[in-house]
Order: structure tokens, then C-alpha cells, then sequence
């Protein structure tokens, strides 16, 4: 169930930010453009209210991170009973051995886990969707990001 829980948030993450299929897809800047990050190439961690609840991520920004260069988000999705910073242990999707060129973001489920199994009862579907959604929004905000190119594993 969580596989297919983590299948639809992507499939609406890309719903959500690609264009129509008429026209290309053209790398668009976020809000963030110009903005000065703190520590970049270090993991750092996120506070923010998602569905009236208190929701947390953290985020990885490449050590050579240009505040004038759109990057790509890619979102890492732990699994059940898990946090995003096993995830990003785990993987190793933040090391620049694995393409500098990217913003990791790792979303942490409500106790350990996302919406979707039966044993499950801190988030529905449509809060960790939303959740998901307030968290590449608020990246958006803080740094340059590509918005044509937002990407999900887990």
C-alpha cells in the first residue's frame, strides 16, 4: 500500500508542475533566485504547517550551490517506520558522487510513515499530498529552483 501511496503523490507532483503536452516544458525560476543560502552542502532540517499540522522535512543544497542557477528539486521518500534522514543515509542521494546538481528533499511522514496503510492513522492522503505540495512550495521560496523539473523516489 505504501508504494502505491508514494505512486500517486509523484504522479501529482508531476500533474501539478508540468505543463501541457502541447507545449515543452521550459525550465521556469522560482521565487527564490538570488537568495543566499546558509550552509549549503550541509543536510539541514524544516519546520513548517502543512493541513493545520506541524509538519518537518530536511533538505540537502549542493556545496557549490549558485543562488543564480535553477536546480532541480528531487524529493526522497522514506519508508514505513522510517524518517527522511534514513532515507537520505541510506541512499546517499546527497553526496555529489550522485550529481551535485540537484536539491534533495527529504519529506518526513506522521510517526514513521505516510497515508495509506491500515495501520496508519496520523495524515489522510490528502494531507500528505498537500503536505508534499507546502514543502516544494516553500523550497521554491527559499531557493532557486527549476519548477519544470521536480522529481520524486522512495
Amino acid at each position: 500500500m505504501l508504494y502505491f501511496t508514494i505512486l500517486l503523490i509523484t504522479c501529482l507532483l508531476q500533474l501539478t508542475y508540468a505543463a501541457p503536452h502541447s507545449s515543452p516544458l521550459k525550465s521556469r525560476a522560482s521565487t527564490g533566485c538570488g537568495k543566499k543560502p546558509f550552509l549549503p552542502g550541509l543536510t539541514q532540517y524544516r519546520g513548517i504547517k502543512s493541513s493545520g499540522k506541524d509538519r518537518s522535512y530536511s533538505y540537502h543544497l549542493p556545496s557549490s550551490y549558485d543562488a543564480n542557477k535553477a536546480y532541480p528539486i528531487v524529493l526522497g521518500f522514506h519508508g514505513s517506520s522510517s524518517i527522511g534522514a534514513f532515507f537520505e543515509l541510506d541512499t546517499k542521494m546527497s553526496q555529489d558522487r550522485y550529481r551535485s546538481d540537484k536539491i534533495m528533499v527529504y519529506p518526513n511522514g506522521v510517526g514513521g510513515s505516510w497515508a495509506g496503510p491500515t495501520y496508519h492513522t496520523g495524515s489522510t492522503v490528502a494531507e500528505d499530498v498537500q503536505f508534499v505540495g507546502d514543502v516544494v512550495e516553500d523550497i521554491k521560496n527559499q531557493f532557486c529552483v527549476d519548477e519544470a523539473r521536480v522529481f520524486g523516489a522512495g
